[in-house]
């Protein structure tokens, strides 16, 4: 209960990446009073939480639909998943550029680009449905993987509701080396999910070598 807790606290901690989130957020809200950028911040969160509710409910049964296989999903998803986490450690950028002067202002930035593509964006949704795949997980764990996604967007409420102090104490060196750790866990999550993929695909990936070790030699009998 506790591993399986951790996995997914672990996971979508660092999909979501709030620490990467700081700066574009801090761009964004410069000039709103504080209580417009508290109900900006608590509107994102329950848009993310709908988007990623949605799809821990309804993903795997619209796969199913589509005829696309857990397994092929796997492997898709951890190719997307690796790319994301390769653009985390490696991006200059971060994970998204901040809007040009004067767009914020035509636009909810609540709904976009806060919640989708920042907090619920494309790595936090295939997390999520690889996380609650039926095969894998009785509705208990999927319930619990619910309950963790909800803590972690509290985490992201409270990281970006201290964004400023936040920012002026780690700075731009700091957001990117946490950036950068979280893409490396991204990146390890990522080849770890294709390779059960390709395990369940082609089963001998993951059989034992049939090569039998050599005999012991038996001294012959006088």
């Amino acid at each position: 209960m506790l591993k399986h807790f951790l996995v997914d606290f672990v996971t979508l901690l660092s999909v979501m990446n709030p620490v990467a989130v700081i700066p574009v957020y801090i761009n964004l809200s410069a000039d709103m009073p504080a209580d417009e950028r508290t109900r900006i911040l608590k509107r994102s969160m329950v848009v993310s939480f709908g988007i990623l509710i949605t799809f821990l409910v309804i993903g795997e049964p619209v796969l199913d639909g589509l005829g696309v296989t857990l397994d092929a999903f796997r492997i898709a998803g951890g190719i997307v998943l690796l790319l994301l986490g390769m653009r985390m450690i490696f991006d200059e950028h971060g994970r998204a550029e901040p809007p040009h002067d004067g767009e914020a202002s035509t636009r909810d930035i609540a709904v976009f680009p806060l919640a989708m593509p920042m907090i619920a964006g494309s790595g936090a949704i295939l997390s999520i449905i690889l996380l609650t795949e039926n095969d894998l997980h009785e509705i208990f764990d999927q319930a619990s993987t619910a309950f963790t996604m909800l803590l972690v967007l509290a985490v992201n409420f409270a990281v970006l509701r201290a964004a400023t102090p936040i920012y002026r104490l780690i700075g731009s060196t700091g957001t990117a080396v946490v950036g950068r750790i979280s893409g490396l866990v991204v990146a390890a999550l990522a080849v770890q999910v294709m390779i059960i993929g390709l395990q369940n695909v082609f089963p001998t990936l993951g059989a034992p070598s049939s090569r039998a070790a050599p005999a012991a030699s038996v001294p012959a009998s006088p």
